[in-house]
């Protein structure tokens, strides 16, 4: 009995130390479950009605409910629901993870005619086994009547700026636009790149910052019927484009109307215009109210006038020319510049070069950044005393 007793008291050492040995090897916890490889819901569905398509656009999740990164391609299912009508897949397509993804559905003719009304969109991605995580955000766009296409858009270098011409739609005996809805002409103005060696600074534009490549214009908000027959104006000048350099622009017609609640937009095909360089070449307005006064303690003849209106107005040049003192209506000699090669910056100038008993005749032209100038005013006529 002894005996035992002492062989279990040196045993007894040994089983400690081997539970606290596998004690310090750690517990692997439960085993986890194999991924269903459900991707992500799809987020940021977009959709915007153009005539009689829709293009469709959302980006591809890159991983599963359960973080696991996508490799392959995966599974999209689109679908398009008109009113309380169930979704109704019309499109499968196979697309990478993470891309930037983007489809166009062109809509069956029940869904282009006939009162506007809610129509949505969404997608859902599968795995393997055909299942989803749900499907993504709903986007919205109107079904029924879509703007017309604007026809025969043209460009003209206008004084104030780009004219922009087209012919307006006639008014549509199938439009059965939503209660309150706008209809809008709305531009997109491309500056194309290639420019003329005369194309302004950077102080041309409005504090120092370059205009864009890209910019969005309204012509402004019209009934969806208006009066004459006509759902659009016909031209629009576009008084922000810089001279010396070329543009095209893209004119379409623009729905905007509210359906339960949703604010919706929709647009008619688009029209495209072949470049114009917006490039000056109209000359300042005549300056007006030149009056002349002898300077007898000067010896010169003072002239002032009034300033020009434009914003690229550069200078002004001084014309003089002699007049018979006999008749004193009748011109001895043709008006030449006396104001030297520099232009006037200001409203006034001086002639010290006058001769004392010789009547002249003067007149003042305007000359802007482009280097236009224009027609000379009204003379007036003074002469230094003797």
């Amino acid at each position: 009995m002894m005996e035992v007793r002492r062989f279990a008291a040196r045993v007894s050492p040994l089983i400690l130390s081997s539970s606290l040995l596998l004690g310090g090897c750690g517990n692997p916890g439960a085993p986890m479950p194999p991924s269903l490889m459900l991707p992500l819901a799809v987020t940021d569905l977009a959709a915007m009605r153009i005539g009689d398509k829709v293009a469709l656009h959302w980006t591809m999740p890159r991983r599963t409910t359960d973080r696991v990164v996508l490799q392959a391609d995966q599974q999209v299912e689109i679908c398009r629901a008109a009113g309380a009508e169930p979704c109704a897949v019309f499109r499968v397509l196979l697309l990478a993870p993470g891309s930037q993804a983007q489809t166009t559905d062109q809509l069956p003719a029940a869904l282009q005619v006939g009162t506007n009304r809610l129509m949505h969109y969404e997608v859902r991605l599968k795995n393997h086994a055909q299942h989803d995580a749900g499907p993504s955000n709903l986007a919205f766009v109107p079904a029924g009547w879509a703007p017309p296409a604007i026809q025969s858009v043209q460009l003209a270098n206008k004084a104030q700026g780009i004219a922009v011409s087209w012919e307006a739609p006639a008014e549509d005996s199938q439009a059965m636009t939503a209660p309150g809805a706008v209809l809008r002409v709305r531009l997109l103005r491309h500056r194309l790149a290639a420019e003329s060696a005369t194309a302004p600074t950077k102080e041309s534009t409005e504090a120092g910052v370059p205009q864009p490549t890209e910019q969005t214009l309204e012509a402004p908000e019209h009934p969806a019927a208006m009066a004459g027959g006509k759902w659009t104006p016909d031209s629009i000048v576009d008084a922000d484009a810089q001279q010396n350099r070329s543009y095209s622009y893209t004119v379409q017609l623009v729905e905007q109307l509210t359906l339960e609640g949703h604010l919706l937009e929709m647009n008619g095909q688009p029209a495209e215009t072949a470049a114009l360089e917006a490039r000056d070449t109209f000359a300042p307005a005549v300056p007006e109210d030149l009056a002349a006064v002898a300077n007898a303690t000067g010896k010169a003849i003072d002239l002032s006038w009034t300033a020009g209106p434009e914003p690229d107005l550069r200078g002004y040049r001084v014309y003089r020319r002699e007049t018979d003192l006999a008749a004193q209506s009748a011109a001895t000699s043709t008006p030449v510049l006396v104001s030297g090669p520099a232009l006037v910056t200001v409203p006034s100038w001086s002639d010290t070069a006058a001769h004392p008993g010789v009547r002249y005749s003067y007149s003042v032209a305007a000359v802007d950044q482009s280097g236009n100038e224009s027609a000379r005013s009204a003379e007036v006529v003074e002469a230094l005393p003797q």
